[in-house]
């Protein structure tokens, strides 16, 4: 079925899909309890920076989720992940079942991110210009820490590709020595590094001897934003966390 054919209902159940709904609570519940926050330590509540953030940042979040679904089309990430997990890896498949267009799903992405950008404007003009140039750079540092998550789940995913590489243990210390490398002071607890099989399972015994030569294998990485967070009190990317799944084949 094609989104622009379907009925009003059908369009709306397939949109939420491609948004990955459930998961906006990740941004719906840290900026409520940031809210929260400000009334019990200085019962303070103002309704409408409140709801302009709130809905900024869900949009944010889903131009975000439209984005990877748009950029991992482009580079084949998720065609080549044939066993996916629904909602955790792969995208949310819409594009790979030719229900949404590829060029949508980007348009929909920059009409998110953009009508967030005139939200965040209105934030700006209520609150003053310093916290654009505070958001300027706790943004600028999480896309940043994002690229660095990145680029060792690549790393981690190419050493366990190799058929010398034998243990997921090996590959799981090696991502997490890159991490500590480029951010000495990060607690071994803020990283968390996974090696998958072809169907998002645990590799029996860690032993990845037991991946056949061309079988799919994934590394996954998640490290937590705020350790290496340089600001703190600004709500909008508060508890975050920053995952990262590199699919590859086995040598």
């Amino acid at each position: 079925m094609n989104a622009q054919k379907g009925s009003l209902k059908q369009k709306i159940k397939i949109w939420l899909r491609e948004i990955r709904a459930p998961f906006l609570t990740a941004t719906l519940i840290p900026v409520c309890f940031g809210a929260s926050l400000a009334w019990y330590y200085h019962a303070s509540f103002q309704l409408f920076p409140f709801l302009i953030t709130l809905i900024a940042a869900v949009l944010l979040h889903m131009g975000t989720n439209l984005a990877n679904d748009y950029f991992d089309h482009k580079s084949g990430a998720d065609a080549i992940n044939e066993d996916f997990i629904p909602g955790f890896s792969g995208g949310s498949r819409l594009i790979q079942e030719g229900i949404l267009d590829p060029r949508t799903v980007y348009h929909a992405a920059i009409f998110c991110f953009a009508s967030a950008m005139v939200l965040s404007i209105s934030l700006i003009l209520y609150r003053g210009p310093l916290i654009l140039v505070l958001g300027i750079i706790d943004v600028g540092q999480f896309v940043n820490v994002g690229q660095t998550v990145s680029n060792v789940s690549r790393k981690g995913a190419r050493l366990a590709a190799r058929n010398t590489t034998l243990n997921t243990s090996e590959v799981e210390a090696a991502v997490s020595s890159y991490v500590t490398a480029i951010y000495p002071s990060i607690p071994a607890s803020a990283i968390q590094v996974t090696v998958l099989d072809g169907a998002g399972g645990a590799i029996a015994g860690a032993d990845l001897t037991t991946i056949n030569t061309g079988s799919p294998i994934s590394v996954q990485v998640v490290l937590q934003f705020d350790p290496v967070r340089w600001l703190t009190g600004l709500t909008l990317l508060d508890n975050r966390t920053i995952t990262t799944t590199t699919v590859t084949r086995r040598e």
